[in-house]
């Protein structure tokens, strides 16, 4: 596995500060992606690359480039080894619009029971009724797809939902999202994972984060209800998460993860697949998810 540090500046106004990061990288042989625009507000600019942590001198160029305050993303690719020894793997669907309605997060209490969900760190609510979508999903190319604040829904063409029931994946059933005036989004289908795993997460490399008055202030939630207490983790994408193996007893190719996972108000569930579906996945090249392998102590 490696750690990459992507970073970006997206339409900052140019100050002399493209041309000087653009000189370090080149002195370091690093490859990036510039693009210039001359708007209406003045010149303005973009510039994304990408530093791995086995580079030679990568502590080095990332002294350099630290003082250009530029915004920095940690994550981890994963070699085929990774992939091929894993037995057990976590999905995110790439997200490409929000649940709806959108105001005032009003789709939760239409979307889902409410009655264990804490609106401070947004843990406890269970979804019982379809999402409601803007229209449909206009990612031509992917088979899956996801939405934002929502990092553990799944979606997919009828496509996917026939190869999955053919191939009598375990584990999961399908329902129909529909648009925002009730009619049924046609020939799309989310995924509901039916598994919940027992408690079996191995902290590393994770913060916990506890719903309690040092992480939520009421005043910005304008809110006056208790705190639950309860523990979500934020993970910090160096490494792939980690459990242990006993809890993998389970029949089912989709599970959830019995934790909850974010930070600020996302919390989620990690959806969790199993070999058989991995290989469903890079046999028929299918497009819309990334795919992290889980390690075991």
């Amino acid at each position: 596995m490696r750690l990459k540090y992507r970073y970006a500046t997206v339409m900052e106004k140019d100050t002399g500060k493209s041309k000087k990061i653009i000189n370090i990288l080149e002195k370091y042989s690093i490859k990036y992606k510039y693009e210039e625009e001359n708007s209406i507000l003045g010149f303005y600019w973009s510039l994304i690359f990408n530093l791995y942590e086995d580079f030679a001198s990568f502590k080095e160029i990332q002294k350099k480039i630290k003082s250009y305050g530029l915004l920095e993303q940690i994550s981890t690719e994963f070699d085929k080894e990774d992939m091929d020894n894993a037995e057990w793997y976590v999905i995110y669907a790439l997200p490409c619009q929000y649940p709806q309605p959108e105001e005032d997060w009003e789709y939760v209490k239409l979307t889902f029971d409410t009655d264990n969900w804490c609106p401070y760190c947004n843990v406890g609510k269970i979804q019982n009724k379809p999402y409601k979508l803007m229209k449909e999903p206009k990612q031509k190319g992917n088979q899956f797809w996801g939405l934002f604040w929502e990092n553990d829904a799944i979606f997919c063409r009828e496509e996917i939902k026939n190869i999955l029931e053919r191939e009598k994946i375990q584990g999961i059933h399908f329902i129909q999202p529909v648009r925002k005036n009730n009619t049924l989004i046609e020939n799309y289908y989310q995924l509901i994972i039916e598994t919940v795993l027992d408690k079996g997460f191995i902290q590393n490399n994770t913060e916990s984060i506890i719903c309690n008055r040092k992480n939520y202030d009421k005043k910005k939630y304008k809110l006056d209800l208790k705190y639950c207490g309860r523990v979500k983790f934020a993970h910090n994408q160096k490494g792939g998460y980690m459990f242990e193996k006993r809890i993998f007893f389970s029949k089912s190719d989709f599970c959830k993860s019995n934790e909850y996972f974010g930070s600020g108000w996302n919390a989620d569930r990690l959806n969790i697949i199993s070999k058989k579906v991995y290989k469903i996945i890079i046999e028929n090249k299918l497009k819309g998810l990334k795919i992290a392998p889980i390690f075991h102590e």
